[in-house]
């Protein structure tokens, strides 16, 4: 309901950036209340909003993002990997990827969900490994915890169960530092 205000008042008065931020909050809304295809229109149409109005390589990449999460989850992975490709072609030239670390840790972390869900186990923690890098490299200590998650959920599948509880308790030791709870009982 808000983010639909929200919405509204950005079209009213001419923000359009503000208005695909607040449609892809509606996305996520409608996303996870089941509505995959609402959801989609809404991701769609803020990302070709901000291609519009030439925002930012990393406001565009989320849009993206977004977009590709929901192609996982509903197990169209061909076109989640293809998004997280075209995240690629947004950086050019000396603007490469890789110079945007937390979108650049988001798109392989994705890219490792879909080869786990896809049992490629040795691709999955390879994409999360890198992942942890770039996250370790730029101190992002929320997405550390989230990887080494991630990399014990791969190894219990896989049957490495010593290791699997090595990475979930160096997630959790990451939950004690930052002092989240939630974290924690998650962990």
């Amino acid at each position: 309901f808000y983010a639909g205000m929200a919405n509204a008042y950005c079209k009213e008065h001419n923000l359009p950036i503000l208005e695909a931020q607040a449609a892809q909050v509606m996305g996520q809304v409608y996303f996870w209340k089941g509505d995959q295809e609402a959801a989609r229109n809404l991701f769609e149409n803020a990302r070709k909003k901000l291609e519009k109005a030439k925002a930012s390589p990393d406001l565009i990449a989320e849009s993206f993002l977004e977009l590709a999460y929901l192609e996982r989850q509903t197990q169209n992975y061909n076109a989640a990997l293809e998004l997280a490709l075209n995240i690629r072609k947004l950086y050019q030239g000396n603007d490469s990827l890789e110079k945007h670390p937390v979108i650049f840790s988001k798109v392989l972390a994705l890219q490792g969900s879909i080869f786990e869900d896809l049992g490629s186990y040795d691709l999955a923690i390879e994409y999360f490994t890198e992942s942890i890098d770039i996250c370790k490299a730029n101190k992002d200590t929320n997405g550390l915890s989230d990887m080494y998650s991630r990399i014990g959920n791969v190894r219990y599948l896989m049957g490495e169960n010593d290791l699997a509880l090595q990475t979930y308790e160096d997630a959790l030791e990451l939950e004690r530092i930052k002092g989240n709870r939630m974290g924690e009982m998650m962990s």
